[in-house]
């Protein structure tokens, strides 16, 4: 195998191995970028279900505003601290169940606890995700093409002065009275090569 080739199978298993592993850490944090915003979003409906039980000294009737549904159960806890967790939404117009994101918390009215639950659809925000992730693999995929296609042509033209040493180093004659026609190259280890080369066969004609 020529070393050019080697090079290009070693620069691209090492560039799909870099890729492959920002891919994941970039679907982490885009993922998680997403969950923050809905969790945002959860805390601030679950403090206006607070706000209206602390004004109206009643609780809301179960409601589905905004795609957001919320349910109150009894408990006998008397702390709930605020917890965010995945869960299935059941979306009322399509009756599907779908990925959703929920909070629980605690409210009190009149002695007694409740258990309140908001749950919000990840519909959205998965699907503006796999939207992402898609654009991001073409444009792996377009890129790999790319450093493929240059490997291949840009490693080719660096190489030239290298086979045109080797070739007029297979075809070197002491009984030839011209000297060896290395072509100037602007890499300091092929000049160095040019060098060692000519001194070489200036040696052997002497």
């Amino acid at each position: 195998m020529k070393l050019s080739s080697q090079y290009s199978r070693v620069n691209l298993v090492i560039t799909l191995c870099v890729l492959l592993i920002a891919g994941i850490v970039y679907y982490i944090t885009i993922d998680y970028i997403a969950n923050s915003q809905l969790d945002q979003s959860l805390t601030e409906e679950i403090d206006e279900v607070t706000d209206y039980v602390k004004l109206n000294h009643r609780l809301p009737k179960p409601v589905d505003f905004d795609e957001d549904q919320t349910s109150f159960t009894t408990t006998n806890q008397k702390k709930i601290p605020r917890v965010f967790f995945d869960t299935v939404y059941k979306n009322p117009r399509e009756k599907n169940a779908e990925l959703g994101r929920a909070i629980s918390g605690l409210i009190t009215l009149k002695n007694e606890n409740y258990k309140v639950t908001v749950v919000e659809s990840k519909e959205a925000t998965e699907y503006l995700i796999q939207l992402i992730t898609g654009i991001t693999l073409v444009l792996i995929a377009i890129l790999l093409i790319i450093l493929v296609i240059a490997n291949r042509y840009i490693l080719g033209g660096l190489w030239k002065p290298f086979y045109n040493t080797l070739h007029q180093l297979k075809a070197f004659n002491i009984a030839d009275i011209n000297s060896l026609d290395l072509k100037e190259t602007s890499i300091d280890e092929f000049k160095e090569l040019n060098g060692a080369m000519l001194s070489m066969s200036s040696r052997v004609k002497k």
